[in-house]
Formats: C-alpha cells, structure tokens, sequence
C-alpha cells in the first residue's frame, strides 16, 4: 500500500517530477514485484494444507525475485550518480539528467539484472533433480533448490556467487565512489563564515 501511495503522489504531484522522484518511483515498483512474487504463495503454504509448488511457478517466482532485487540493486547505483550530479554539477545538473538518460539509467539496470539471471539460469537449465523435491523454505530460493540437485552444483553456486558478486559490488563501488567525490566537492567548497 506504501508504495503504491508513493507512485501515485510522484504521478499526481508536478513538483516531483525531477530525476530523484523518477528513480524512486522505480524503486517502489521494484518493491511491489519483489512483494507479490513471494507473499501471495507464501500465504496460500501458511493457510492451505496443500503446501507445494509446481516446478515452473518455482522457477518463475525464483527469477522474477532476483531480476527484481538485483535491478533494485543496481538502481540504487543509479540513485548515488545522480547525487552525485546534482551537488557536484549543479548548473549542468538538468541537462546531463534528461528524461531519456534516466530511463536509459533504468533501462540499463534491467538489463544488467536480465543478464545475471540468464546466465545463471542456462547453467541451471535442465539439471536434473532427485530426493523428494520438497523445497524447506516458504518461496523458492537458490539454496534449499540446489539441495535438491543430483548432481554436482559447485558451477552454478559459483555462477551464481560471481553474478552476485558483480551485481552489489558494482552498485556499492559505484556509490562509494560518488559520495567520495561529493564529500570532496563539499569540503573544497569555501565556507561563508
């Protein structure tokens, strides 16, 4: 309901229509999905006495979740350079953040975030599973999936590792280093007193 609330005052609400507003209202997307992958199955386990999963809609939940979360990630990332641009740039700011560069910023993230997951999800592609293929978590996750598999998963772990691995470090490097710079554009800047 938050974020629904959000994305609506940033639509009705002409003053928020500025690059930071735009980003958020992505990101509230981004919850929303993240929220209704998980909860309405994890609901149905908790009150139905049918407490399974078919394999296609585990595997569905299982990418739609992670495409989510690692695009929220990453748009984070976008978030700090945009920071970045309005205290560092601020003449240039509205120039440089055009309405196209901001969807393409987006845009990139998805696409960075689509990636991960087709990679991870070729390696994983016709992997054949064993054992009672019940899965002890409430959604479908890597880790109790990857119990399930006959075979040898170090490749996929590490696929999946490395992907994670570039999707936080990517985001976190690209956020440190803005506010690195916007700590050092503020200290170089002469004081009034």
């Amino acid at each position: 309901m938050g974020n629904t609330l959000v994305i609506l005052i940033i639509r009705l609400d002409l003053r928020l229509h500025s690059p930071m507003y735009y980003f958020l209202k992505h990101l509230s997307w981004l919850e929303i999905i993240i929220t209704t992958t998980v909860t309405p199955k994890m609901l149905s386990i908790l009150v139905s006495e049918k407490k399974t999963i078919s394999y296609f809609a585990c595997v569905v939940q299982l990418a739609i979740y992670f495409l989510a979360g690692s695009t929220e990630v990453l748009l984070l990332g976008a978030m700090s350079v945009d920071r970045y641009l309005a205290i560092c740039n601020p003449l240039r700011y509205t120039a440089i953040m055009s309405h196209q560069v901001c969807l393409l910023m987006v845009l990139f993230c998805w696409f960075i975030s689509f990636g991960c997951i087709v990679v991870g999800g070729v390696f994983a592609n016709g992997v054949p599973y064993c054992g009672s293929n019940v899965i002890d978590h409430f959604f479908c996750d890597t880790g109790p999936l990857a119990k399930l598999l006959c075979r040898d998963n170090s490749l996929i772990q590490a696929i999946e590792f490395a992907s994670s691995c570039f999707t936080l470090l990517s985001s976190v490097s690209v956020t440190t280093i803005s506010y690195i710079c916007i700590i050092v554009t503020v200290m170089r800047t002469p004081s009034a007193g």
